[in-house]
């Protein structure tokens, strides 16, 4: 068993894993806050056309 290598291994999938989340997390966030934008657009866009 080669240590150096085991532990380059799950120190590198451990990045990977954490790049991965980092970048899903993100992107969840950018989605919501887009999300959100446009509700805001939306409900401006209503009251000014109702109004």
């Amino acid at each position: 068993m080669d240590y150096a290598k085991l532990r380059e291994m799950t120190g590198f999938s451990f990045a990977c894993f954490t790049e991965s989340f980092l970048a899903s997390m993100a992107f969840i966030v950018l989605i919501r806050s887009l999300r959100i934008l446009s509700c805001n657009l939306e409900v401006q866009l209503f009251s000014c056309y109702r109004g």
